[in-house]
């Protein structure tokens, strides 16, 4: 006889999932949680969010705070095990992965256009000579 989804489902410990508070990151995380209860539907997930540097300090330069700003606070409560995993946009991610960690899975992109928005009316390749477009993301300033 297999064993009762829904007794397995109230005795099995919720999968803290540490994530920030903005929309954008509570959509990932839904998304993440759903792909891995299409795999396995009797896990139990509890989304935690993490303040982090980049939320709180909302008058500085995000260019100027550093790296990881955005992932840093979510990092050490995985290393002090208040979370199991966390869900990051990887843009937000350093190139060099914090010691006793691991990139533990990526998803598949959806589309990965941005949008240029400009008082001028043009695409990107019309603009003006020596016209400045400013980012956020140290990785978009390519």
């Amino acid at each position: 006889m297999p064993p009762d989804s829904s007794a397995d489902s109230l005795s099995s410990p919720a999968i803290k999932v540490g994530s920030r508070g903005s929309a954008l990151a509570l959509i990932q995380d839904h998304v993440v949680i759903g792909r891995l209860k299409a795999n396995s539907p009797n896990l139990n997930f509890e989304v935690d969010t993490v303040r982090t540097r980049g939320d709180a300090d909302q008058t500085s330069s995000l260019a100027g705070m550093g790296l990881g700003i955005f992932v840093k606070e979510l990092e050490q409560e995985l290393l002090n095990g208040k979370l199991d995993i966390a869900v990051h946009s990887l843009k937000d991610m350093p190139t060099q992965l914090t010691d006793g960690l691991v990139l533990g899975a990526v998803l598949s992109r959806e589309d990965p256009r941005d949008v240029l928005v400009n008082r001028f009316g043009c695409s990107l390749e019309e603009l003006p000579e020596g016209a400045k477009i400013g980012t956020s993301s140290p990785r978009r300033a390519a």
